[in-house]
Formats: C-alpha cells, sequence, structure tokens
C-alpha cells in the first residue's frame, strides 16, 4: 500500500467492533487501516501531523498517543469509534518533539523518549492518562538521552544509544524513577530499541549501526546482565526495531525486510522466516528499507512498514511455499516486462530484471496466477502447491503483430530539431525524449491507433496528435512546435523581481532570498539544492534561493525570512486559454515548515489566487502546468509569485525555479505553416553538426 510520501513506525489494535486496525505512521500524519480482510484493507482516515521523517504511537483503550520529531506535542486520538478515529486534542505544554513514545496501559500511564522541549534533554518524560484528553506530566529521568524503551511489570528498559548502553529504570512508583542495578554495556554497538519476552528475565535488543546485531539478554542478575546469544547474518545491514510475541521475535531490520526469529531458546537465536518489503538491495547499514513491524494482532496477521515503499500485511505460516517461475517472450529470450498476478489474493507484482516471478503460497490446488505484458497476449495457468517447497511453473507468451514509430520534432520558425521534448504515447506504456536532432523513436509498438503527447519548455503545447502503426511497418510522423509567446529561461530576468519578508525580530539570522545564477548543489544525505539548473545545456541559469558557494546545506538556505519571486506584468488578453508552464524544484528538511506556494494575479499584484501549495519535497526538476483562465478573471495585467518560506529559522528550505513559459493551449495548431515574411535571406546552422551521412540546413527567404 504505497499511497504516501514516506513511512516510519507502525501500530495496531483491536477495535471496538471487534475488528483488526493498523496505525501506518506517515511523514506527514497517521494513516488508519481497516485490515480484518488482510487481502482488501480499507483506508479509515488520515490524520494530519507535523511533517517529520520520525513518528511513533502507543495505543491505550480508546485512545491512542502520537509523537513525532517534527514537533507539535502529542497528538490524542479519540479510536472509540475505529471507523472515525478523531484527534481532540494536542499536548504541548512540556513537549514539543519527541523520538518515541509508550505506555503502560494497565496504569494509564505514557511515556516519551528523545524529547529536548522543556529542558527534557533527551530523556524520558512520564505522563499521567488517568483522564485521556488531558495529560499531566509527573516525572522525568534525565540523565541521558533515551532514544527508545519497552515496559514489563515495574521495570522500564532505557535504550541508551549515544552510549551504548541498556539502563533499567525502577518505575514503581511512576512519580520517581530511579535506576536499578548496573547498567549493560554493548560491546560491539548502539542498543537502539527493546522487548521483553515476558519471562521477566529475557530482553531482546536491537543494535542500529552498520553491522547491528540483535541481542539476548538475561537480566536476572540486574548487576550483571549477560548475552546469551546475539544473530546478524548480514554484517553490512542494520536492525531497527525488535517485537518479541510468543516464541517468535519479529525483527524490522531496514534493507533485509521483516525477519522472523525462533527465541523459544534465549541461548540459540534461529532464523524461520522473512518477507523482503526492500527488494531492492540489501546492502545498507542505517538506511531505508523496513522502518517498523506490528505482530502482536490477535489473527496472527502482521503488519511492516517500510520507509520508501509502505505497508505491507503478511502471515507467518511454517508450512508455507514458494509458488515462481520465468516468463519467456515466443520470440526467444525472457521477458522482464511482464507482471504477474496472484489471482487469488488479487496480488500484482512485476517480474525481476530476469523475468522471474515469486509469490509466497500456503500448501494446496487451485492457486492461479495470470500473466501480461504490452504487446504480448495475456495467459494464465493453475497449480498445485506442496508443503514447504518451491513450485516452478514457467510460462510463454505469444507476441502480438507490431510495428515502429519514430518522427522529428522541429521548431516551426527555424526548422531546427528540438533537444529535450517529452514525448508519450498515449494508448501505450510508452514515454521518450527527443535527442539532439529532434528525433524520438518507439521502436516496437503494437499496431494500432494511438495519440502523441507533446510537451516542451519555451514551446506551445499541443493538443494530442493522432497517429496510426501498422504491423511490419516503420511509421514516420514529424511534427513542427511554434515558440512560446512567453519564455524565461532567467538568463537574462528582465523584469523580475524579489520581495523579503524578514521574520519580526530576527533580521539578523534572515538568509536565502531569491537570486538568480548558476545553482549551487548541497547535499544533506540527499540532494537539498539543485546543482544544475534545467534548461539544456550550454545555459546554466535560473532562479535559485539562497545561493552561496559555500557547499553546507544550512549556511544559505531560506531562515527566518518568506521570499518572492514576482514576473512582470504579462498582458495576455489576445490568448484564448493562457497556461504558465515552469520547473520547479523544492527540498524542505523533516521538519515542520510553511509550504512553497506559486500565485497568480489578474491586476498587476493586487490581489492574488492560489496555483498551487505544498508541503512536499520534491528535490528534483518537476514539471509544473496550471490554466491561469481557470483561476484568474482578467488576463490583461497577469502577474505569477513563487514563495520560498521558513520564518521561524527551524529547518532547511531550498528552492528554484526555471524556463517559465505562458503559452495559449488553443493557439496556433500543430500543422505545416509557412513562416512569416523575414526582412532579410538567413540561413540557418546545420543540425546535427558535425554529422556523418546526412543533416539539416535550414534557411528563409523574404
Amino acid at each position: 500500500r504505497d499511497q504516501f510520501e514516506g513511512y516510519n513506525d507502525v501500530w495496531g489494535f483491536v477495535g471496538n467492533d471487534g475488528r483488526e486496525y493498523i496505525i501506518q505512521g506517515l511523514t506527514t500524519g497517521t494513516a488508519w487501516w481497516d485490515v480484518d480482510d488482510p487481502v482488501n484493507p480499507v483506508l479509515v482516515e488520515m490524520i494530519p501531523g507535523p511533517t517529520s521523517g520520525w513518528r511513533d504511537m502507543f495505543v491505550i483503550g480508546d485512545w491512542c498517543y502520537v509523537g513525532t520529531e517534527g514537533g507539535g506535542g502529542i497528538q490524542i486520538i479519540d479510536i472509540a469509534d475505529p471507523t472515525n478515529p478523531t484527534l481532540v486534542n494536542v499536548y504541548d505544554a512540556t513537549v514539543r518533539r519527541t523520538h518515541n513514545i509508550f505506555g503502560d496501559p494497565s496504569r494509564s500511564l505514557v511515556f516519551t523518549a528523545g524529547g529536548y522541549s522543556d529542558g527534557a534533554n533527551g530523556g524520558i518524560q512520564i505522563f499521567d492518562a488517568s483522564d485521556p484528553v488531558n495529560l499531566v506530566e509527573i516525572a522525568r529521568w534525565t540523565n541521558q538521552y533515551v532514544h527508545d524503551l519497552s515496559i514489563e511489570g515495574n521495570l522500564m528498559h532505557a535504550c541508551l544509544i549515544n552510549t551504548a548502553r541498556l539502563r533499567l529504570i525502577d518505575i514503581s512508583d511512576s512519580t520517581n524513577p530511579v535506576n536499578f542495578g548496573t547498567p549493560f554495556i554493548d560491546p560491539s554497538g548502539s542498543v537502539h530499541a527493546s522487548w521483553p519476552f515476558g519471562d521477566g528475565i529475557h530482553l531482546m535488543i536491537a543494535e542500529e549501526n552498520v553491522g547491528g546485531h540483535v541481542k539476548t539478554l538475561d537480566l536476572s542478575n540486574p548487576n550483571a546482565i549477560t548475552i546469551t546469544d546475539a544473530h546478524n547474518p548480514a554484517p553490512a545491514a542494520s536492525a531497527h526495531n525488535v517485537h518479541v510475541e510468543g516464541d517468535k521475535c519479529f525483527v524490522s531490520w531496514y534493507a533485509r525486510g521483516t525477519r522472523i526469529l525462533d527465541v523459544s531458546n534465549p541461548f540459540n537465536l534461529n532464523e524461520i522466516g522473512f518477507w523482503d518489503t526492500f527488494p531492492d538491495h540489501d546492502a545498507g547499514g542505517v538506511g531505508p528499507g523496513n522502518w517498523g513491524v506490528y505482530p502482536h494482532l490477535p489473527s496472527g496477521l502482521v503488519a511492516s512498514n517500510d520507509r520508501p515503499h509502505g505497508l505491507f500485511l503478511w502471515k507467518y505460516d511454517p508450512d508455507g511455499a514458494e509458488l515462481s517461475g520465468t516468463v519467456f517472450s515466443s520470440e526467444g529470450g525472457a521477458l522482464p516486462a511482464a507482471t504477474a498476478e496472484y489471482v487469488n489474493h488479487g496480488i500484482v507484482q512485476q517480474v525481476d530484471d530476469a523475468a522471474g516471478y515469486k509469490f509466497s503460497a500456503f500448501p494446496g490446488a487451485g492457486h492461479s496466477i495470470r500473466f501480461s505484458a504490452y504487446g504480448f497476449e495475456p495467459d494464465s495457468i493453475t497449480v498445485a502447491v506442496g508443503a514447504g517447497g518451491v513450485t516452478t511453473t514457467d510460462v510463454t507468451l505469444t507476441k502480438k503483430p507490431s510495428g515502429s514509430l519514430a518522427g522529428v520534432i522541429t521548431d516551426r520558425m527555424t526548422s531546427l530539431p528540438i533537444e529535450g521534448v517529452d514525448v508519450i504515447l498515449v494508448g501505450s506504456p510508452f514515454s521518450t525524449t527527443t535527442d539532439s536532432a529532434g528525433v524520438y523513436s518507439f521502436p516496437d509498438i503494437v499496431a494500432g491507433d494511438y495519440g502523441l503527447l507533446l510537451n516542451r519548455y519555451g514551446y506551445l503545447v499541443p493538443p494530442e496528435i493522432p497517429v496510426g502503426v501498422t504491423a511490419n511497418a516503420a511509421t514516420a510522423r514529424d511534427v513542427e512546435l511554434s515558440p512560446a509567446p512567453i519564455f524565461v529561461d532567467f538568463s537574462d530576468p528582465v523584469g523580475w523581481t524579489v520581495e523579503d519578508v524578514v521574520a519580526a525580530g530576527d533580521p539578523g539570522n534572515a538568509t536565502g532570498s531569491w537570486e538568480f545564477g548558476e545553482p549551487f548543489g548541497t547535499y544533506a544525505g540527499s540532494p537539498i539544492q539543485a546543482e544544475h539548473d534545467h534548461t539544456l545545456d550550454p545555459e546554466d541559469q535560473c532562479a535559485v534561493t539562497g545561493n552561496a558557494p559555500i557547499g553546507s546545506p544550512s549556511g544559505d538556505d531560506v531562515d527566518s525570512l518568506t521570499t518572492r519571486l514576482v514576473s512582470p506584468v504579462y498582458d495576455l488578453s489576445d490568448m484564448t486559454e493562457p497556461h504558465v508552464f515552469y520547473y520547479r524544484w523544492y527540498a524542505p528538511g523533516a521538519e515542520e515548515v510553511e509550504p512553497f506556494e506559486v500565485e497568480a494575479s489578474s491586476d498587476g499584484g493586487g490581489t492574488w489566487a492560489s496555483l498551487e501549495s505544498t508541503f512536499i519535497k520534491e528535490a528534483f526538476w518537476r514539471g509544473m502546468d496550471f490554466d491561469l483562465g481557470a483561476v484568474l478573471g482578467s488576463l490583461s495585467s497577469v502577474r505569477v509569485r513563487f514563495t520560498a518560506q521558513d520564518p521561524d529559522e527551524v529547518q532547511l528550505v531550498e528552492a528554484a525555479v526555471d524556463d517559465f513559459t505562458i503559452y495559449d493551449a488553443l493557439g496556433d495548431p500543430v500543422g505545416a505553416r509557412t513562416p512569416g515574411p523575414r526582412a532579410k535571406l538567413e540561413l540557418f546552422p546545420a543540425a546535427p553538426n558535425p554529422f556523418s551521412h546526412r543533416t539539416r540546413i535550414a534557411f528563409s527567404v523574404p
């Protein structure tokens, strides 16, 4: 269920209606799922929250408490009606941000860890939740930073990740937490998370570092805690969170997905199953992959939340088997473009690079798999699967009659080729971009009727162009595009202005104003500011926020400032359907921030109408297109402005804009047209140049 932007922890509960629910942590809030039918989960609600890569939640009775490092305190959500989870209060009297949240339902206690608000110093804060809507802080343990914690009885297991220690804390008196025994010093890593076995003796911990292990600790002598066993079959990878349910431990193991260990013998940990939520690779240490796992629902359903890929629902069955094979083409070779659908469960997967498919299956007959690929006749198989084994069935799909389509896209006024035109073949899964000679090509297309959609900054965007492809034949379709009447690549931004609003009381720290130039890229694990503009070389200018050539992500980003990039006034009254098209780059940090906004004005800047407003990090050049006539009345005095803002100086904010274009969507249709008269004979450069077999030379006469 990959339908949101970024994921983190996960929790679950049984509602008052007896159905099972999953709470999915998102970068921008929490998603609430009815998973009673896990094959067809239902999204109940999405409750927004401060933007953050870290979010944690815990359920006590009819209430869920959600904390995040993005600020905003603790969200208190009423789940008495699980079909309508409702945010009823936010506690922020002594908490702004927190790394983790936990609870003790038997005593109505809520614990936060890793918060720095109000002098908490990253330790533990304890809250009385007797009145669930109105938390009351009753105690703190602030000796050191605590990354995560778990509870068994009156004993808290505090994970001190920065000092590689596990500290036991006695909370018999919840208003006075005190150290218990001697801290365990982990000889090989940083103690990130813990979970008790439930026997009062053994505890599972996970180390979050490259080569991080999971380990079983014996707590029977709190002054001499010992390791009974350690497990890490992948030294380059890192574990993250652990949950013990019965005699199994479920580990969210980043790039290795979710791993299941048999912990019936604390002296002999063995992996007995896994589900790889992150098939991209297994190489990462602390990085992408499975962030959290929740295995405590009565049905045995397990939920895994993967940072880029989202929510996975699954069950562990020791008799589970594998149903796999390879998809081939009737013309020979494997078919890596195929998809395989497990019809029994409605699960669809893309075959891997070697055209292999693989499903987990329960033993028995009647397993139906349907195969399809563009350009091939679909096919199906029905097979029986044995317990614990691998059933291999290869499939060959028959190729449909096909042809090819290619062409050259040129500038109508100059007849020169246009590089970088986005070409979408409507009715197929294919798209491409023209090369330096203006050439696009679709070499293998099923015979039939299609449409061409073309898009290129600096040019009018034409309506869909119909084109037919004949079997066993090469179809050519050249197209001319007309230059847009308004195009700005910011190499010479005449008439563009910058308007800055400095945060009140903080003028000395204001940075990141819009400017024009070649962007200097910055990075914080991933790109923050663009390294290059969007326009094709050799032009290298764009509008960019905070462009000091220092290389530090926070050195010249938007801080204590709202900065606006404002266009000149344009008279678009002669256009039938004016559109604005531009490329933007926007990179906010993980914490809450004001949105990136784009607005248009019909009265020269007196009033403004919104075109877009986004909080989402898209640190790449993304093309955006808007119908100005749909939001504006008059078109005689049109301006457009771009706003990047971080008035509170809380995080990284960078933005850039390039290739600003205004065109008439209903003007100047595509087709051959005689250019207007010119004042002199003109010869244009050959393209391509240099060339081997042929080139194109354009000229005009008066």
